[in-house]
């Protein structure tokens, strides 16, 4: 049957119903919007009910590599689950990572939208890599790589992107919008709003499902982002709103004209609103999953100019370190793509205080042309070049081949 979050049905309603029915967001305890107990009742109960047609399995027993005293740091390798090898294969694969130094395997949860200019994924199926009555589920990856992974000492973490995926029904009414200047008015955008009530329900429920299936970890990724205005959707400017006393007006929101001293006050007072909002978002997502599953690992990405250039990571990507540090994840993770990737990654160490709380992510290097080099050779030398215990994964998403 039609999974009913993706095709138009009854959960709809419940957002139709909840749009008319929503006041402002409450700022006590970091909430964001509230609304009447009869329909966050009825949310709730259909939450429940979509997650209860298909049995979600439990939790694999506690063997996990992360729970056992570690005395290396977290060396993995990001793959998307169309890399992975056959079925029959996986436990080889995971003998020779194991054997390669490989710690950790991160695993896309769920398919997204790429971003602009890279390569097309659209003959690619669309959906969910793990068991879930909450969305398509393309096939149970996690479920064949989980206890090979665990056999082998490797644990196993879920990439997942919380703001762009490409299989959801844009009727349902979660999408953001962006305000256009040449019209005048806010567009549409492929970006999920992350103040939406029911959207969060949503994302509650399909987490808790994903750590259902046994996995060690999360990995909450810094999605690309469309600027200062991403938040104003209905539910941002209400909340901003109650908090301010004033609407905001979109185009300020754009921060156009000037340097950043001509920037009306207006946009400093919105993007700090919406970064730190959006940051409390997360932090209950994270939360609200561990309740259930204490010893489960989140890990949040950031974008490399959050550390090096604050500013820029907020204007640009709505980020602040400083309270993302706050929400309590086990590590940050930063992509070091620029030249100055050893000032960013000893400035991150400062900043979170413990390098085993530092992740960078590395570009696959293992593979040149027809040159090939040993994994063990690879992160033997990127340790020394970073000195230090900081977690290394190592992005081989989208590469045809893998180690």
């Amino acid at each position: 049957m039609p999974c009913p979050i993706v095709r138009h049905g009854t959960l709809v309603l419940f957002g139709v119903l909840l749009l008319s029915a929503c006041v402002g967001p409450d700022r006590r305890n970091g909430a964001l919007p509230r609304t009447e107990p009869a329909t966050v009742a009825a949310i709730s109960v259909q939450a429940k009910t979509l997650r209860t047609q298909q049995p979600t399995p439990s939790r694999l027993p506690d063997v996990s590599p992360t729970d056992r005293p570690r005395s290396v740091p977290v060396t993995g390798l990001l793959v998307d689950p169309g890399q992975l090898p056959a079925s029959l294969d996986v436990e080889s694969w995971c003998r020779d990572l194991a054997q390669s130094g490989v710690t950790t395997v991160v695993l896309e949860a769920w398919t997204t939208r790429p971003a602009a200019g890279a390569e097309s994924h659209a003959m690619r199926p669309m959906g969910l890599y793990f068991p879930s009555s909450l969305g398509p589920v393309v096939r149970d990856v996690f479920g064949a790589l989980i206890p090979a992974a665990h056999r082998h000492g490797l644990a196993v973490y879920a990439s997942v992107g919380l703001r762009r995926p490409d299989w959801l029904d844009a009727g349902l009414g979660w999408f953001s919008q962006i305000y256009d200047p040449r019209r005048q008015a806010f567009r549409a955008t492929d970006h999920v709003d992350l103040f939406h009530p029911v959207y969060q329900e949503f994302l509650g429920g399909l987490l808790k499902d994903l750590a259902g299936s046994g996995v060690d970890g999360l990995v909450f990724r810094a999605d690309r982002t469309i600027g200062p205005s991403a938040g104003a959707t209905a539910f941002g400017l209400r909340g901003f709103e109650r908090d301010f006393g004033f609407r905001p007006d979109p185009i300020k929101l754009l921060g156009t004209g000037g340097g950043e001293d001509e920037r009306a006050s207006e946009f400093w007072q919105w993007v700090g609103w919406e970064t730190r909002e959006s940051q409390h978002v997360l932090n209950r997502l994270a939360s609200g999953i561990k309740v259930q599953w204490p010893n489960l690992k989140v890990i949040l990405e950031v974008h490399h100019e959050a550390i090096v250039a604050p500013v820029q990571g907020l204007t640009r990507h709505g980020e602040d370190v400083l309270e993302a540090i706050r929400g309590g994840y086990a590590a940050l993770m930063v992509a070091d793509l620029t030249s100055g990737g050893e000032r960013m990654i000893t400035r991150m160490k400062e900043l979170v205080g413990a390098p085993e709380r530092v992740w960078v992510l590395r570009p696959l290097a293992w593979r040149t042309g027809t040159q090939s080099e040993a994994p063990s050779v690879t992160i033997v030398r990127d340790r020394d070049a970073y000195l230090g215990e900081v977690g290394l994964i190592y992005d081989a998403a989208g590469r045809p081949t893998l180690p």
